[in-house]
């Protein structure tokens, strides 16, 4: 009999070993910079560079690797995986195959004015969302702890479970992430590039109590 899983794979060894330490995905982080300095290279040619032969196979190369990776990636639970030796380089394959497709991505969208994807994330009602992904990214985390931390009882092994509640971890995270831009990332927003600096005011006033305070102990003491 096939022994259920636990969603998210908290439990999980390898998972835990694999998948949660910073220096597992830490090439991920890097991916975003690398779009970056690939964009400002090729700025000023940046149309003759997509509709080249090779970054159109790159593209392609990079959805066909996600696909194959990540598609079959539950039969992994099925077996004892831990005794293939190519496990390891399925492993950094799929850690990175992610990141490498979102960076090619947005630089297709960059200097692609006719893609759908980009003509859909402009629109007016996905615009507010984007505003929310720096929010909801600090928050998704603690939402996907409480629904695993909720899991009182194994879940079975299917397709339907995990997108249900990648669903649900969607919603609870924007929720949350509205709330936190709201309350901290907006003001703090507006703050810092207020016409009034008050950073800047603050530390003025800091630095004049504290010459104030200075004096008074060099009168005092001398």
């Amino acid at each position: 009999m096939k022994m259920p899983v636990l969603l998210l794979f908290t439990d999980d060894e390898w998972f835990a070993q694999l998948y949660k330490p910073f220096h597992t995905s830490s090439a991920g982080y890097f991916y975003g910079v690398l779009a970056g300095m690939v964009y400002h290279r090729v700025k000023p040619s940046g149309d003759e560079f997509i509709n080249r032969k090779m970054f159109k196979a790159v593209k392609i190369i990079a959805l066909l690797v996600v696909i194959i990776c990540y598609v079959p990636s539950y039969l992994i639970y099925d077996i004892d995986w831990k005794e293939y030796f190519w496990m390891p380089f399925y492993g950094s394959i799929a850690k990175n195959c992610w990141g490498f497709l979102c960076a090619v991505t947005f630089i297709d969208l960059a200097f692609n004015k006719k893609n759908r994807l980009r003509s859909l994330l402009e629109s007016r009602s996905i615009l507010p969302l984007g505003k929310l992904t720096y929010s909801v990214y600090h928050s998704h985390y603690l939402i996907l702890m409480a629904i695993s931390s909720a899991i009182r009882a194994p879940l079975a092994n299917d397709v339907f479970t995990p997108i249900s509640f990648t669903v649900l971890a969607l919603i609870l995270s924007y929720g949350l992430g509205l709330i936190v831009f709201l309350l901290v990332e907006q003001p703090a927003a507006n703050l810092l590039t207020g016409k009034t600096n008050y950073i800047e005011f603050i530390a003025e006033q800091l630095m004049q109590a504290a010459r104030r305070c200075f004096k008074k102990i060099n009168k005092k003491c001398f």
